[in-house]
This record gives structure tokens, C-alpha cells and sequence, in this order.
């Protein structure tokens, strides 16, 4: 949760790079003017972490700025078709295509990195419970987690993989539907 001003602007500069490598000025007005999709994506990652910051800051200020970041952030993730909710996902974030959902109540770790069509949600119904996601988690194409699930750090889980059980070791990497340990991850 980003709480002060100093972590609001030290995850922008580490988030930053991930989406905008050493551009410089010109660059950066190229990517915003030519509206490609990695610049969107950043700019919905920033508006996110506006979001946090005011949202754990108390005061009306903040409440007024709550309120720009969040019309912000929501325009962006409807062009976008992303709905990820505040404080979901710690330092890292790194999105690579839309089509996301995230529950309100799913607490990532960081280092996250979304490959687009991700559902991390409850199972509907009755059951509201969702899952807990370690540090450096990575979502295929079309991967889902659902339900009380707990995923231990430094997980893969594979395109259109549709997770229901908890994978409690750290580097595992998951497949199928449902999905199942099939190994772990390459640490070359």
C-alpha cells in the first residue's frame, strides 16, 4: 500500500521503466501523440497508484484528488477493458494487454506481471472468497485464479490455465484446466 508521497514516487520510477524504457522527452511525446498501447497501459498504471496514495491519505484533499485519479484511472481501464481495484497489486505491476479483472479484495504481491485476458476473482455464488498471490507471479494469456487459493512466490501460471487449488511452492508452474503442478520454473 503506498501511504506517503516518497512511495508514491518511488514505485512510479521502478513502474515506469517497465513500460518506458529510457525513451527521453521525445520519445515519450511520440508514444503519448501516436497513442500506442504501452503508453495507455502506463497511464492507467499511473492513475492507479494516484488512486492508492490518496485513497490511504486522509484529508478532503485528498478525497477531491481520490475522485480525478479514479475518473481517470476508470476511463483508461474502459478503453482499455481492465477493472483492477486499489491496493490489489504491490510495487511492480506490469501489464502487457488488456482484458483484465481483478477482484477488489485480491492482494498481490510485487512484481506481477498480467499477459492480458486474466480473471483473479471469487467463484461467484455464495462464495465471495478470493486468492492470495505471493511476489513475482505471472499470468499467461486468458489465465484465471479463482477462489480461496493461495500462490506461493515466483508461480507461472500458463495460458488459459484456470487455477482452483492452491499451489503453496514457490516456482511452480501451473497448466490445464484445472490447473495442475507440472513442474517448476526455469531459474536460468
Amino acid at each position: 500500500m503506498i501511504n506517503s508521497r516518497s512511495e508514491l514516487n518511488n514505485c512510479l520510477l521502478a513502474e515506469e521503466k517497465l513500460y518506458i524504457a529510457d525513451t527521453g522527452f521525445f520519445g515519450r511525446v511520440k508514444l503519448r501523440f501516436t497513442r500506442e498501447y504501452i503508453y495507455t497501459i502506463w497511464r492507467f498504471v499511473k492513475a492507479l497508484r494516484h488512486c492508492e496514495y490518496h485513497l490511504n491519505s486522509g484529508g478532503a484533499m485528498h478525497k477531491v484528488l481520490l475522485a480525478f485519479w479514479r475518473r481517470k484511472k476508470n476511463r483508461l481501464g474502459s478503453i482499455m477493458g481492465i477493472e483492477i481495484h486499489e491496493n490489489c497489486f504491490g510495487e511492480g505491476l506490469q501489464i502487457f494487454h488488456g482484458n483484465i479483472v481483478v477482484n477488489s479484495l485480491v492482494r498481490c504481491g510485487s512484481g506481477c506481471r498480467l499477459h492480458g485476458m486474466n480473471c483473479i476473482g471469487n467463484k461467484g455464488g455464495d462464495d465471495l472468497r478470493v486468492p492470495a498471490l505471493g511476489n513475482d507471479i505471472e499470468l499467461g494469456v486468458g489465465a484465471c485464479i479463482l477462489g480461496p487459493v493461495r500462490i506461493a512466490d515466483g508461480c507461472v501460471i500458463g495460458a488459459n490455465a484456470v487455477v482452483l487449488k492452491s499451489a503453496e511452492t514457490e516456482g511452480s508452474v501451473l497448466v490445464g484446466i484445472p490447473a495442475e503442478v507440472r513442474g517448476a520454473k526455469d531459474r536460468s
